[in-house]
């Protein structure tokens, strides 16, 4: 069975949220991740996707990930998706920045 977890922590300012995600990520879970930005997208305007501790992450999931983090940005919400990835990933990440000024 995998390990999933997800939490969320407002900061300081009540603007912002933090979204913690830890365990073994694959692309069973993106569906959660649909349903959870998008009822956070109801209050909060910017999010932190902070990916902590990820033993493991599926390709797939990532790039969901990072079609949602483009979504978010094309209609004015601030999204930032940090991890420290693998080279692969990260380049991934970088493209999708590219795409999305």
């Amino acid at each position: 069975m995998e390990k999933f977890n997800i939490q969320k922590k407002l900061s300081d300012n009540k603007e912002t949220i933090d979204i913690v995600v830890s365990g073994d990520l694959s692309i069973k879970h993106s569906d959660f991740f649909f349903k959870e930005l998008k009822e956070i997208k109801k209050v909060h305007k910017t999010y932190n996707i902070l990916l902590m501790d990820i033993a493991r992450i599926d390709i797939m999931c990532l790039q969901v990930l990072i079609s949602f983090m483009i979504y978010l940005r094309n209609n004015d919400k601030e999204v930032n998706l940090k991890k420290e990835l693998s080279e692969e990933m990260n380049q991934l990440l970088r493209n999708a920045d590219m795409l999305s000024n």
